[in-house]
């Protein structure tokens, strides 16, 4: 190697290093580890070697960028699995990502309810134990004040108009907890009453002179003073039958003597002579119990006069359950909101019915300082139960008494015991117990030194009627309480006083009114007694009212003898049997005397008559003088017809809808034509999806609930309102992580991809196909489209269905103009049919230019309006006239020129809401700076997607789901 000239390796830098000797293979790398180190030496230079320590702190590698290395090439985005999927897709076809597809949101859902346990249970079971409670929900009734100045305004009217003679005790009962800040609504009443009605004047200033002092006398006394006692019950009631001609059978309530009396009535030959409720009391810890005659007597004596005095409530917060309506539960509120208290109503059917019910019941029943609540509960949760009182006690609302008067019905028998049974014990038993026993907790951990008192649900059927699930198992071991009360004492015991009320027949509640017409004859048959609904909520509101003389559990046996009645089941039967061969022998002998004739039937002509709107001439009266007026009948102006088209559809059915909350028999037909369900063929009204004939009753029977769905504030349905909140078209931006190719028909189109971004976009050619298409280069933005759902999703529409052109409108003039100038002409001709003419009749009396036109609008057209916006820039067809009807005046210039002819003055107002107000007052102008004589006015608008999100945006509208979440339908 030395020998050799030129550039080599024995040049380098160890081809000087001198051999010691012949090296063997194994010797060799000591040798050139040594020359090395001798070369470093000279030139300064330190050589690791591998495996030391100074080695492995050089050769350490980054472990994050060792992953980003590997995942550059080996991750699911790397550059070999990239390579494989397309090389997958050009072989079979398939989507390479079909694995990781997500095919709907349900998919993600967690199905079934995390909360309940996993055990073997039906369906009833799991309804409820399924919480419900949830704050937002909860309902808040106070404030009386309001309601009670109502009540006593509308009852005045009413005598004032002689359709009442005099207040209702009620009233006088709510008016007298206010006191003398009624004295001026009184003194102005006095004054209107004076002239008209001086007797209802005289008794207004006697109220007021009382009402002055009645801060001193207390809500109980101030009706008394008036001679009008207030009851909390118009009863007691006497169930009485009626049979009909036609058989029918009707359950009718007599009113009997008092209430009290008629409860200590004997049986007659009963030796026991036990009356109708008894309190009874045990000595030897609630094994046994005996009637305790002193205490039932003084009980008694104490009902004679609670009605009337109402003490012992006012200022008690009490919790109930289970008062839907109807029930003895809902008679208690009602009773408990007349004498003040605060009462905390739970319900398992929560939603707008339900609260309305109550809110109609605290106005009528509440004095000044009660106060409501309606939560959401079930009683068969326990996490509802834990949430219940946990809330309760922080709103500082601890109950002093609890009502847990939930009730499911079951009617079941022992041989189909199965899975569901089990939902009334949750609600019957276990929910009650828990609330007892969790509110003790609460009791004990805050040391309130008061005892809070329970009106155990208990039955005296305890198996005798049969087919009713485990309810009597229930009612039974709901007894066993009495007995824990003592053996229970420090856990739960010390902190209540359990009232035991064994309940009898209770007439006209959910779960006895079909046996209420048995009743009338087994209290005869049998001599016992069944309770109206309201004379059982007295005695139940009169057990938390009454000092007791003992804390120690009390029986209070309100069952009327029931208890005590042997062969239940077969006394009820055999009065069923007497009644149904009754029922069926006046029904076969009212059947001959009307010939087999169907009971009231008519004429289908008479009954379609009255679904025809005449829209004739008003019929005036003989002329009994002329009126005096305070102003010259030349400036009076007068509304000569009103037409729309709204939610409710046209005027008439709108108004049918607000004054009745229904709909007319009329009506009925009219929407169910507008909406496309029925036409009108042959002289016979027929389905048009099967041309099947139908009466005007069946009308009523097959549409009205579709009409009622289809119409007013609803959820948006797309088809009627031509977009759907829950899919609005959004165009995002997305960045491409590769290079993405897009075919273009021609040069001219690729350059104008180029144009837009051009730092972006590269144009290519090939030539072999003669194909022109574009590459976005990787990192460059594109806008896909995406759905999102906006946070409004309710509104008022037109009724689902209506359809222009089923109302005279022609085809092409439907397709050409916004749907809102369609709106105005159908509204614009149906106010000319309401007034009694056309507009060709209108200039036998007036000229044209006298005729005007007021008419405006907020948006104007909505749906051309985005058209202008968006056509262009989605590279859609233009329609070439989509900016003229967007200009509001020229929706109102269509029913001008179109329908009505005129010449006169128009006025195009734009006040958003207020614009029929608005154009009103300048219609009144024009007329009267005698510009015009005869002018239409009002205002129109339609509902948008933009005008939805708009009104969201700005927090003009409430969103849909927060109302939903706060039970709010």
């Amino acid at each position: 190697m030395l020998a050799r000239a030129g550039s080599s390796n024995g040049e380098g830098a160890l081809g000087a290093e001198p051999i010691e000797k012949r090296l063997t293979l194994a010797e060799a790398p000591a040798w050139l580890d040594r020359s090395i180190d001798a070369y470093g030496s000279r030139h300064g230079i330190s050589f690791p070697y591998p495996g030391s320590a100074e080695d492995s702190q050089t050769m350490q590698i980054d472990a994050s960028a060792l992953a980003d290395l590997e995942a550059r090439y080996f991750g699911i985005d790397g550059i070999l699995p990239h390579l494989l999927r397309l090389g997958r897709k050009a072989l079979t076809g398939e989507d390479p990502f079909g694995p990781l597809l997500v095919h709907d949101r349900e998919s993600l859902e967690i199905q079934g309810n995390p909360n309940l346990p996993l055990v073997e249970r039906g369906k009833a079971c799991e309804n409820v134990m399924a919480p419900r409670f949830d704050g937002r929900k909860i309902v808040r009734f106070s404030n009386a004040y309001q309601w009670i100045r109502r009540n006593l305004y509308n009852e005045f009217w009413e005598i004032l108009n002689k359709e009442k003679q005099t207040f209702s005790p009620g009233v006088l009962h709510q008016l007298a907890s206010l006191g003398p800040e009624m004295e001026s609504m009184i003194s102005y009443m006095e004054r209107k009453a004076a002239t008209r009605r001086p007797a209802l004047a005289k008794t207004l200033s006697e109220i007021r002179v009382r009402l002055q002092g009645s801060s001193e006398m207390g809500v109980s006394e101030m009706p008394a003073l008036l001679d009008q006692p207030w009851d909390v019950i118009d009863g007691p009631f006497r169930p009485e039958l009626q049979m009909g001609e036609d058989g029918s059978i009707d359950t009718i309530e007599r009113t009997d003597s008092n209430f009290v009396d008629s409860l200590t009535r004997w049986f007659s030959g009963d030796d026991s002579r036990k009356p109708y409720c008894s309190l009874l009391r045990s000595e030897d810890d609630g094994n046994h119990f005996e009637p305790a005659q002193e205490e039932t007597a003084s009980f008694l004596g104490f009902m004679n006069d609670w009605p009337r005095e109402n003490h012992g409530l006012k200022d008690r917060t009490i919790l109930v359950t289970g008062a839907g309506p109807g029930s003895i539960a809902s008679e208690i509120v009602g009773n408990l909101l007349s004498c003040g208290s605060t009462v905390v109503v739970t319900t398992s059917s929560f939603g707008n019915a339900r609260q309305d019910y109550f809110k109609d019941l605290f106005q009528k029943k509440a004095v000044a300082d009660a106060r409501l609540l309606l939560i959401p509960f079930s009683q068969g949760s326990l996490q509802d139960v834990d949430s219940l009182l946990h809330f309760l006690v922080e709103e500082d609302l601890i109950p002093d008494a609890i009502i847990p008067f939930a009730a499911i019905g079951d009617e079941s028998d022992l041989a189909s015991v199965g899975a569901d049974s089990a939902a009334g014990l949750r609600v019957h038993l276990i929910g009650v117990q828990a609330l007892i026993g969790r509110l003790a907790n609460h009791y004990r951990d805050r040391y309130l030194k008061h005892r809070f008192r329970v009106l155990l649900p208990l039955s005296p059927n305890h198996g005798t009627f049969g087919r009713d699930g485990l309810y009597a198992e229930a009612k039974l071991a709901l007894e066993a309480m009495l007995r824990k009360w003592h053996s229970e004492q420090d856990e739960w015991g010390a902190y209540c006083q359990l009232i035991g009320c064994r309940i009898g027949w209770v007439r006209g509640t959910g779960l006895m009114e079909l046996n209420d017409m048995v009743a009338p004859g087994l209290e005869d048959s049998a001599q016992i007694k069944t309770f109206h609904r309201s004379e059982m909520a007295l005695l139940l509101c009169g057990t938390l009212a009454f000092e007791f003389d003992s804390i120690e559990p009390v029986l209070a046996d309100f069952s009327g003898g029931l208890g005590g009645l042997r062969g239940l089941r077969d006394s009820v039967q055999q009065v069923r049997r007497k009644l149904l061969q009754d029922s069926k022998y006046y029904r076969e002998l009212y059947d001959l005397r009307n010939g087999n004739e169907p009971f009231g039937s008519g004429k289908s002509d008479d009954l379609l008559s009255s679904t025809l709107d005449r829209f004739t001439m008003p019929s005036l009266e003989e002329a009994m003088g002329h009126a005096t007026l305070p102003v010259p009948l030349e400036s009076v102006i007068c509304i000569v017809g009103y037409g729309e088209v709204g939610p409710g559809g046209s005027s008439r059915t709108r108004w049918d809808l607000e004054r009745n909350a229904d709909l007319s028999l009329e009506s009925i037909v009219e929407l169910a034509w507008t909406m496309g369900f029925i036409e009108f063929k042959n002289g016979q009204w027929v389905d048009r999806s099967d041309g099947e004939s139908l009466s005007i009753t069946g009308i009523r029977d097959r549409y009205q609930k579709r009409i009622l769905e289809g119409t007013g504030i609803r959820v948006v349905n797309p088809e009627v309102c031509g977009f759907d909140p829950q899919k609005r078209p959004v165009l995002s931006e997305v960045v491409l992580e590769e290079d993405f190719y897009v075919p273009v028909s021609s040069q001219e189109e690729g350059r104008e991809y180029c144009n837009a971004l051009p730092d972006e976009t590269d144009l290519y050619h090939d030539s072999e196909k003669q194909q022109w298409f574009i590459r976005r280069r990787a990192g460059s933005t594109i806008r896909m489209l995406k759905s999102v759902a906006l946070e409004r999703y309710v509104a008022g529409q037109i009724p689902d269905g209506w359809d222009p052109e089923r109302l005279g409108i022609p085809r092409d003039l439907v397709r050409q103009v916004d749907r809102v100038t369609l709106f105005n002409l159908v509204a614009t001709a149906e106010a000319f049919l309401a007034a009694g003419m056309e507009p060709e009749e209108l200039y036998e009396y007036l000229h044209p230019s006298m005729v005007g036109s007021t008419v405006g609008g907020g948006l104007g057209g909505t749906s051309r309006l985005a058209s202008v916006f968006t056509d262009q820039l989605l590279d859609r067809k233009r329609q070439n006239d989509a900016l003229q009807e967007t200009l509001i005046n020229v929706t109102a210039a269509y029913a001008i020129t179109s329908y009505v002819g005129s010449t006169g003055p128009i006025q195009t107002p734009v006040a958003a809401c207020a614009t029929g107000g608005v154009s009103l007052d300048m219609a009144m102008n024009l007329i009267r700076a005698g510009k015009a004589r005869f002018v239409m006015a009002g205002g129109f608008d339609e509902i948008s997607g933009e005008g939805m999100m708009g009104f969201g945006d700005m927090k003009a509208t409430a969103e849909t789901a927060t109302m939903i979440d706060r039970g709010i339908d």
